[in-house]
């Protein structure tokens, strides 16, 4: 699903949701688009999944906005998180000691960089 300034991936395995990814587009002059939500059902983690979800979100990405950037926040605990961004090539290229999270509070966030999105094609 598309809109102007928006996209969002599904992912189903077995005519059941597996995940999403939820993109904006043009969120920041430097970074490109946000990839403001990728979630996998955590009995579907480590199938592939999160991975043909970046995947896709990039082909949208560059069949919409072909040389714009690809980026996300987030959570510093979030390890499992991380490794799987730097599997697929994203690279840690800003922190920032105390964001506003959902529900409250702070935490310490990496923003996590793609430069170019067609690297998550291959």
């Amino acid at each position: 699903m598309a809109s102007e300034d928006q996209l969002t991936i599904v992912a189903e395995r077995q005519d059941d949701l597996a995940g999403f990814a939820h993109t904006v587009l043009d969120a920041d002059p430097q970074w490109g688009a946000l990839l403001d939500n990728l979630h996998v059902r955590y009995n579907l983690k480590r199938h592939g999944v999160g991975r043909a979800l970046m995947a896709e979100t990039a082909a949208a990405l560059v069949e919409c906005r072909p040389v714009s950037p690809l980026y996300l926040w987030v959570l510093q605990q979030n390890v499992a998180a991380q490794a799987f961004y730097n599997a697929v090539g994203g690279t840690v290229v800003e922190e920032e000691p105390a964001r506003h999270i959902p529900g409250g509070g702070t935490a310490r966030v990496y923003r996590v960089a793609w430069p170019d999105p067609h690297l998550l094609l291959s």
